[in-house]
């Protein structure tokens, strides 16, 4: 399909490349460290999961990717 799996150095500088510390650890805690989403809210503070989410969108919206 012509998509190409990006490596871990190419998705960190990707992820450098956040302005909001917030969304640069989120994006690193799931794609870097593998994380779950569940994981990723408890490190981070959150109760619910679903402040991730947000989050997530907002980080990927930051990369001009979309969700």
């Amino acid at each position: 399909n012509g998509d190409k799996d990006l490596t871990d150095d190419e998705i960190g500088a990707a992820i450098d490349a956040v302005p909001d510390a917030r969304h640069r650890e989120l994006l690193r805690l799931r794609y870097i460290d593998g994380r779950t989403w569940e994981q990723v809210a408890e490190f981070m503070g959150y109760d619910d999961p679903r402040w991730v989410y947000v989050l997530h969108g907002n980080a990927l919206n930051a990369l001009g990717l979309e969700h």
